[in-house]
């Protein structure tokens, strides 16, 4: 009997020794959230503690990962409770200097809701609940597969189209067989005549998927590239030295643009890094709000031209520091955020694209030029509603 209860007692010793693996630690979630902070001061310009951006990126990667490994750990409302109390001292403690330690807080209490709903939902009594939960979560992990291939689909039909008329492959020294011998302005609007092609593909992908408003402005932004190569100069009596001249540009455009593509259809990693971009988007694209010209509610046709040449010169203006913005959005190492930086691009696009065809017109009739004030004026206006989308749809 002895010997019996030594080994009993042995056997709980063991038992209540052993680590809780699924426990919530205090200390190893503040840990990570200083973590996650440093990292994220630096990026930030708010701290450098001698890193150089790079090592930043990559350390605050390994401090949401740690984060998130934590969270999957909860396993219980007790647990979850504990969790959300942590993350709220952090919020708290950020206050309204410290923006860091809010935003870290905030980041560790989304997760906990995520998990606390995984929990909530696998703890489900109601056999048909559970499954309506599985059915959800089926579809929520099912639209983005569907999206990401509708996407690649669509890349590589527009690839097969336009890849023949760009500086990868020759041209237009190089001229696909069909436009050999040809003279340069029937090159040009074979040119023009496939962008068109890619312009609809673009369109038809956006109207198809429904796309969340990330996806659904980096699409555009091809569609307006495209639709920018359809322009040709409007006046008939062009020599074919400016159709040449159209060609050899396009080319190069041409394969800047493919380029972009590959990398906007990559699909994107589960945390995308778009919150260490968030700040540049916000203060670029708020310029470029201020940018954006305004328009009557009527014109007179004898002010129409000189009013659209101005408007037109501000919406090239606003499109120029979306560029900008564009150019401080995404990181080719460790966070690229490809289609956050091509949603930003696009209104640098959506700009370019409204002048493109009214640009070096000649045309002298005041009427045009009213009909171009009101097209323009359709063109530009929605922008600031779709910047507000955007940047509403960005982590806090």
């Amino acid at each position: 009997m002895k010997k019996l209860a030594f080994l009993f007692l042995a056997f709980c010793l063991t038992v209540y020794s052993l680590p809780a693996s699924a426990a919530f630690s205090s200390n190893a979630f503040d840990a990570c959230m200083e973590e996650f902070v440093k990292h994220l001061n630096v990026l930030e310009n708010t701290d450098s503690g001698g890193m150089s951006g790079d090592e930043a990126r990559a350390g605050l990667a390994r401090a949401e990962r740690k984060l998130q490994d934590l969270v999957n750990g909860l396993s219980n409302p007790r647990e979850i409770s504990k969790a959300r109390k942590a993350a709220n001292a952090w919020i708290k403690g950020g206050g309204e200097e410290a923006t860091s330690m809010a935003k870290a807080g905030k980041i560790a209490a989304g997760l906990i809701k995520q998990q606390e709903k995984k929990i909530s939902a696998s703890n489900s009594f109601n056999a048909y609940a559970t499954a309506d939960n599985a059915a959800v979560n089926n579809a929520d992990a099912f639209w983005p597969m569907l999206h990401q291939q509708e996407i690649e689909k669509a890349v590589a039909q527009c690839r097969e189209i336009i890849a023949p008329f760009s500086s990868e492959t020759g041209f237009p020294d190089i001229l696909p067989e069909e436009l050999r011998g040809k003279d340069w302005e029937t090159i040009r609007r074979k040119v023009a005549e496939s962008c068109f092609k890619c312009s609809r593909i673009m369109l038809e992908l956006v109207e198809k998927c429904k796309f969340p408003v990330k996806l659904r402005l980096g699409a555009m932004y091809f569609r307006k590239r495209f639709v920018m190569g359809t322009s040709i100069y409007p006046n008939k009596t062009e020599s074919d030295k400016v159709h040449e001249f159209q060609c050899r540009s396009f080319a190069d455009e041409c394969t800047l643009g493919l380029n972009e593509m590959r990398y906007w259809k990559t699909a994107e990693p589960g945390w995308t890094g778009d919150i260490v971009w968030v700040k540049n988007a916000n203060e670029g694209l708020a310029r470029v709000k201020e940018l954006l010209p305004t328009f009557p509610a009527e014109i007179e046709a004898g002010q129409a031209r000189a009013f659209w040449r101005q408007a037109a010169d501000q919406a090239i203006k606003a499109g120029n520091e979306a560029g900008m913005t564009a150019s401080r959005v995404g990181d080719v190492i460790n966070f690229p955020s490809w289609r956050l930086k091509y949603a930003v691009k696009y209104f640098k696009a959506a700009t370019k694209a409204a002048v493109s065809n009214n640009w070096h017109s000649r045309e002298s009739d005041p009427e045009y030029w009213k009909q171009a004030v009101i097209k323009l004026k359709k063109a530009i206006e929605p922008l600031s509603a779709e910047i507000d989308e955007l940047l509403g749809s960005l982590p806090k």
